[in-house]
């Protein structure tokens, strides 16, 4: 088993799905190429996911078929749990990837997730819980 912690903050939260929308639709050029916003919102938060599983897992690996489960904590009840968890899994899944902590989240290996919503005001934050089967 392995498991690591994503901080986040009520002014940093993981994106939303209607953030990243939001991000998609938002295009400009840079250095001559066309770029949405979504990739780089994409790109932030999936590096920051990385730090946190380097520094909580260090170079461990799951060598089996694996599941996940994420509990969440939110700082408060407004946003919608499918809204929140929808990114939160696609960014986590490419950062175990990045990091080669899973060697890939096809469903040859990923057999599946669970999730729990929770509040903590004061400590919001993303547990992942990763169990080889």
């Amino acid at each position: 088993m392995l498991q690591f912690v994503i901080p986040t903050s009520a002014k940093n939260k993981m994106p939303s799905m209607n953030d990243l929308i939001r991000a998609e639709r938002t295009i400009f050029k840079r250095n001559g190429k066309i770029v949405s916003q979504g990739s780089l919102l994409k790109k932030k938060w999936q590096q920051y996911i990385c730090t946190c599983i380097i520094k909580d897992c260090g170079k461990a690996k799951i060598e089996k078929p694996f599941t996940v489960h994420f509990e969440i904590f939110e700082p408060d009840m407004k946003r919608d749990i499918g809204n929140v968890f929808a990114p939160l899994e696609k960014y986590t899944m490419d950062a175990l990837q990045d990091t080669q902590t899973i060697p890939n989240d096809n469903q040859k290996w990923y057999k599946g997730f669970s999730a729990t919503f929770n509040i903590d005001r004061n400590n919001p934050r993303v547990i992942v819980t990763i169990k080889e089967i």
